[in-house]
């Protein structure tokens, strides 16, 4: 029984482990070149919007208070200095009557500091930590925004795609109905109907590239920089058009 319970704590240990998160490596580093194109535009995303820099800036600003807290005991060292007649001019008072030394180096050590400092730079660590989290915080947040951003990005991509292929085989309907009707063949009733339905096409794929757009400028705004200005875009959409042909 000791046995299995052994091993089922180092079961849970190395499942513990396992799962998790190692915040580093979330957001690939800019010395990382050979990356994808979506990692690249979280990367992008991180570095360049100003609501990551101030998550990051109140890290180091945590930092530098727990140091403060830390080193706060050598308020109660002091040195002075005492410059007057008698410690310029050692003659005016030759034989010491007068007590004036030069420098004075003391320490005051109030009861409160044995508490009060440790107290500090524990608040202060603890400051540090929040600050860390919530710079891992968004870390996750930004990653889940670009990705899935670039997802929805995809599909209007994709119905752009799908809609233009809709709307050749209208096209090449309503060519076919326009040209029997000059020829006395088809109603105009019939000749109506298939212009309005080849017209309904167009207007789609008007919306589908509207929705398109609107959702690159959404991306663009994470990142901070336009698509078509980085490296890979081109190979992106060409491999976007490539899925959507082969289905």
């Amino acid at each position: 029984m000791k046995r299995l319970a052994t091993i089922l704590l180092v079961l849970a240990s190395c499942l513990a482990k396992a799962q998790s998160v190692d915040y580093n490596k979330i957001i690939v580093t800019n010395q990382i070149s050979a990356i994808s194109f979506e990692e690249k535009l979280v990367q992008l995303a991180w570095s360049n919007h100003p609501s990551n820099k101030v998550v990051a800036q109140k890290v180091q600003l945590a930092q530098t208070q727990r140091a403060q807290a830390r080193w706060s005991w050598l308020d109660d060292i002091y040195l002075e200095g005492n410059y007057n007649e008698f410690t310029g001019d050692q003659e005016i008072d030759a034989l010491a009557r007068s007590f004036y030394p030069r420098y004075n180096i003391g320490i005051r050590l109030p009861l409160s500091t044995f508490a009060q400092t440790p107290l500090s730079a524990k608040l202060a660590s603890e400051r540090l930590s929040i600050s860390e989290y919530d710079v891992n915080a968004k870390k996750l947040e930004v990653r889940e925004n670009v990705l899935l951003a670039v997802e929805r990005l995809k599909e209007r991509f994709k119905i752009i795609k799908l809609r233009e292929r809709i709307q050749e085989d209208y096209f090449l309907m309503f060519q076919s109905t326009e040209k029997k009707f000059r020829a006395g063949e088809i109603s105009l009733e019939i000749y109506r109907s298939t212009s309005q339905a080849y017209y309904l096409k167009e207007e789609e794929i008007i919306q589908a590239r509207s929705n398109f757009n609107q959702q690159r400028i959404a991306l663009e705004a994470m990142i901070g920089v336009e698509l078509k200005d980085i490296e890979g875009y081109v190979e992106f959409i060409d491999r976007l058009t490539m899925e959507t042909q082969e289905k």
